[in-house]
């Protein structure tokens, strides 16, 4: 699966939108700062999330970030050399470690080897610790550019739907850590992401699915891209709105 994303790393980073700061906000809320501090980024990518974390914790907590994409482990390292970065699948590395103050995931939940990963989440965690499934979502349902890269997607890209990323998180943190009596909840925020015509086609194409699209259709697919981005650009401008999910679950003290 590590050839999926390598050599997308340095488009992943400049194109790929962050999370509202209300994510960092509420993981400071949930988290027990009582050292030491231990946090891992699992499918960390180039440290989108990352980078968020450092100063919301700031330099008293110990950072690892671990990925399976050698390309992505190097540009993340080079950006912010203040985490450990680790090249490897997330499972194995996370059955080795314990004593995890937060285990943050972003957009990257839905590789994983789920129940390997909640198992090892489980053990990894200090009592009180934290696990948070971080995605950000287009909202189709509103038309738009956001409908049009969705039916790009399920045009061209072999396998694609709209609704691959509807996983059940809630309810597997939930059952996962059922045994431990845990506290659970789900936080949703909504807003409009705008970008100019240029970067919202490299955003496209910093997306694995889209990477598919042009690796199967070509030409042809980049034709249909870029004429749906013209089709919804309005002042010079690209806009669409964009759906943040949060699920967290904290393990028993």
């Amino acid at each position: 699966m590590s050839e999926v994303f390598d050599g997308l790393a340095t488009i992943y980073n400049e194109q790929r939108p962050r999370y509202p700061r209300a994510v960092y906000t509420l993981l400071e809320q949930l988290v027990d700062p009582t050292p030491p501090l231990n946090i891992l980024d699992a499918g960390s990518g180039p440290g989108v999330v990352l980078e968020d974390l450092l100063p919301t914790f700031g330099p008293l907590a110990h950072y690892t970030a671990v990925d399976i994409s050698a390309d992505m482990v190097a540009t993340g390292a080079e950006r912010l050399p203040e985490a450990t970065w680790v090249h490897s699948p997330v499972e194995p590395d996370l059955e080795q470690r314990r004593d995890l103050a937060l285990i943050t995931v972003g957009q990257a939940a839905h590789w994983f080897d789920r129940p390997r990963f909640y198992a090892a989440a489980i053990q990894a965690l200090r009592p009180g610790g934290v696990l948070a499934i971080i995605q950000n979502n287009r909202d189709y349902t509103r038309g738009g550019f956001a409908q049009a890269w969705e039916e790009l997607a399920e045009a061209y890209s072999p396998g694609y739907t709209r609704t691959y990323r509807d996983f059940p998180y809630a309810q597997e943190l939930a059952e996962a850590f059922a045994p431990a009596d845990s506290d659970h909840g789900v936080y949703q925020a909504e807003w409009t992401l705008t970008r100019s015509p240029e970067d919202t086609r490299g955003r496209a194409l910093s997306s694995s699915k889209m990477q598919a699209a042009l690796a199967a259709a070509g030409d042809t697919f980049e034709t249909a891209l870029d004429a749906a981005i013209a089709a919804n650009t309005e002042d010079g401008q690209v806009s669409h709105t964009m759906i943040t999910e949060v699920y967290w679950v904290r393990k028993a003290a």
